[in-house]
């Protein structure tokens, strides 16, 4: 067994994991894969750590990226400018070229827009910043046993500028069930059909099809 998983769901938010890694890597007798959870924000803002990355055989990597929109990164507590995310994917592209990278997008977070969205799906495509995307429309989550995994969005919509409607559909074999929305410039229905387009855009002009 060479490839492996790691649960972290933010293995970059220091340097030491990263650092321990690598050491362990060191002293193996064989090169493992690792995959991981990494956020793009802190990476931008820690941009050495592109090399800790190296050293430690983390070479497939998931960023739930959510949005590029400059109007919603703060909201969701992703700060960073946009560009700075980009320039970071492009040295990660540069600086580790066999690294394969995904990164998963939400469609419908308040303050974007259809126009920005299409915008950084076309940067990220032309210049072949991720190895391949995906994206789902926003699910607010109701009746979950564990209140603990509830976002902050899910717990207050309103707050966020979302406006739950009265339908809710069931989920009986994932044990919750999610509400349709509304919001400054969309809706779920609206969200799921430029969702379905997007990944669809993704699955033909990125290298591999999510």
């Amino acid at each position: 067994m060479t490839k492996f998983i790691l649960a972290d769901d933010t293995i970059n938010e220091v340097d030491s994991k990263l650092l321990l890694l690598s050491d362990v890597v060191k002293d193996l007798s064989f090169e493992p894969s690792f995959m991981a959870f990494v956020r793009l924000d802190v990476l931008a803002a820690q941009q050495h750590q592109i090399e800790l990355l190296k050293a430690s055989r983390i070479n497939t990597m998931f960023f739930g990226i959510e949005s590029l929109n400059p109007n919603v990164t703060k909201m969701i507590r992703k700060g960073g400018r946009s560009e700075k995310n980009l320039d970071t994917l492009r040295l990660l592209k540069q600086e580790y070229p066999e690294a394969f990278t995904y990164a998963n997008f939400i469609i419908g977070l308040t303050g974007d827009s259809e126009e920005s969205i299409w915008h950084y799906n076309h940067i990220i495509a032309d210049e072949q910043l991720l190895t391949s995307a995906g994206c789902n429309a926003l699910r607010l989550y109701r009746d979950l046993s564990n209140k603990d995994i509830m976002s902050d969005i899910d717990l207050n919509p309103e707050k966020f500028g979302y406006t739950p409607l009265d339908d809710t559909q069931e989920w009986k074999e994932l044990g919750y069930s999610s509400s349709s929305w509304e919001n400054d410039w969309t809706n779920l229905s609206a969200a799921s059909e430029l969702s379905t387009k997007v990944d669809n855009f993704f699955a033909k002009n990125l290298r591999s099809k999510y």
